[in-house]
């Protein structure tokens, strides 16, 4: 039950938990994936945390974050660093928030037809996207609504 306590805390837990779940993600750190629960709780909590209290939490949250959507070898938690970033970062995360257009991941693909700004370069993307027969039907409906 200890093992799974950071992982209920990251669902339903609020500012009073920061310190465990930080403590969880340093216990992680030697691993190649399992961030993205962990991230996704972390980023929900300080999102909405006022004050500087927890600004170095939030900034060392944001460079992990970072580091994880470039690097990490499991394409399919990178939605859930860019959604984390998105709430805590989102003027730096939407200017490259088109690239992300171009992603592997629909759920990536997704997030980012969703909320890029679109430049002439992301709408020429967003319109092959919801013009791709093959692709997610998700993805093509979210590129159709930003388009329309």
């Amino acid at each position: 039950m200890f093992l799974d306590a950071p992982h209920l805390l990251a669902e339903h837990g609020d500012v009073r938990d920061v310190p465990v779940l930080l403590a969880a993600l340093e216990r992680l750190a030697d691993r190649w994936c399992g961030y993205d629960t962990l991230t996704e709780g972390l980023a929900r909590i300080l999102a909405d945390a006022s004050g500087s209290a927890h600004a170095h939490a939030r900034a060392r949250l944001v460079r992990q974050l970072r580091g994880l959507l470039i690097a990490s070898p499991h394409s399919y938690e990178r939605a859930s660093y860019l959604h984390s970033l998105l709430l805590l970062d989102p003027p730096r995360t939407t200017r490259v928030l088109p690239f992300f257009l171009l992603d592997r991941e629909p759920a990536v693909r997704l997030l980012a037809a969703q909320h890029t700004p679109l430049t002439d370069q992301a709408r020429d993307w967003i319109i092959q996207l919801r013009d791709d027969p093959i692709e997610d039907d998700e993805v093509r409906h979210a590129a159709a609504q930003r388009l329309a």
